[in-house]
């Protein structure tokens, strides 16, 4: 979560630990009796359990393609334990649309009649999941109740409104928690202890880190006490990076670093700033990466390797209907008076308005 920007706080760990033997009880009741268990789960790890959602939701969310649902969160949520999620933000499992649709309907897919229907004849599964086994495991028991099994992100926030502690006023605070310093303002990079991985390179060699948070950059957030022989390898792994972008610039991009270079102290402070604006990092191809299939030699093999391009392309939208698309959510064209109000906005005056253009209408 840290590698992504995400970053959480220090007791993080002790309220995941709590929150993972919630997901082992498999009855709603006998979790509401946990959660009022104040010895065992504190204000702070209900705090803590609020701030997680709301930081996995931003996760699961791109801020303009969407698709602006908590829907993946719920679905992962739902399952026994946080292994799941563990595999599933480590790659491990659900890396494909199939994948994932299959989880979704053995959770809470409803069956049409035309599922039933096809029931009847040879038929008799959704999306690969045999009939029975269709939406039934968000129930109790994990299939074997009738009553649905609520989730940690449903309970939570009941528990915390019978305590009394308004997390709803938290919300916008919660998404900005360790993003900047709130006395100087400056920008907050994850520190090494928290993006920190035991055998990096083997548990994360199947995955695209192009985007995460590395040890470098935590290093360059204190430049200033680095020694000079790891400031000189951060230089030339820059140095890699830009070479590696040539490719993709513009043909005198190259002349402009150049003379940016020449002017540029070479002892100079890392600027987190420069760093956020560099846009992405080409990353250098693996020795288990080689060139693409031919179409006419393996067509299978083709056609794998097309859909894996197609599903993780981005896609090329009009800009103005890339702002229509993220205004496009629930709650889009709602009003937050109560927000507003907070923020000392003349909310009368606007409502006054807003008659008025209906009247008028």
């Amino acid at each position: 979560m840290a590698r992504s920007g995400h970053r959480t706080p220090k007791t993080m760990y002790e309220t995941l630990l709590r929150m993972w033997l919630l997901l082992d009880v498999s009855t709603t009741e006998h979790r509401r009796a946990m959660l009022r268990n104040r010895t065992l789960w504190r204000d702070t790890d209900l705090y803590n359990a609020q701030l997680f959602f709301i930081k996995l939701g931003l996760h699961f969310n791109d801020p303009v393609y969407g698709p602006c649902s908590y829907d993946l969160m719920h679905l992962i949520l739902g399952q026994k334990g946080l292994y799941p999620l563990w595999q599933l933000l480590l790659r491990k499992r659900f890396t494909t649309l199939h994948e994932i649709i299959d989880l979704k309907v053995r959770y809470d897919y409803q069956p049409s009649r035309q599922n039933w229907a096809a029931a009847a004849t040879n038929r008799k599964t959704v999306h690969g999941v045999p009939l029975d086994e269709t939406g039934i495991f968000h129930r109790e028991g994990w299939g074997q109740g009738k009553l649905h099994l609520f989730r940690p992100d449903e309970l939570i926030p009941i528990e915390a409104v019978q305590r009394g502690l308004q997390l709803k006023k938290h919300i916008r605070h919660m998404i900005l928690w360790g993003q900047f310093d709130r006395t100087t303002g400056e920008n907050l990079v994850p520190t090494e202890e928290e993006i920190y991985i035991s055998d990096e390179d083997e548990a994360l060699a199947h995955m695209d880190t192009t985007t995460h948070w590395k040890k470098k950059h935590a290093l360059k957030k204190r430049w200033n006490t680095l020694t000079p022989e790891q400031q000189n390898e951060i230089r030339e792994e820059d140095e890699d990076d830009r070479l590696r972008c040539l490719a993709w610039a513009r043909p005198n991009s190259d002349a402009d670093s150049d003379s940016e270079g020449e002017e540029s102290d070479s002892s100079s402070t890392y600027s987190l700033n420069d760093e956020i604006r560099r846009g992405y990092i080409p990353p250098p191809l693996t020795k288990e990466e080689g060139p693409p299939p031919q179409s006419g030699s393996d067509q299978k093999a083709w056609a794998r390797f097309v859909d894996e391009t197609l599903m993780g392309a981005i896609p090329e939208i009009d800009p103005d209907f890339a702002l229509k698309w993220q205004g496009a959510g629930p709650g889009a064209g709602q009003i937050d008076l109560q927000w507003m109000r907070e923020e000392g906005f003349d909310v009368d005056d606007l409502i006054q308005r807003q008659v008025g253009e209906t009247g008028g209408d």
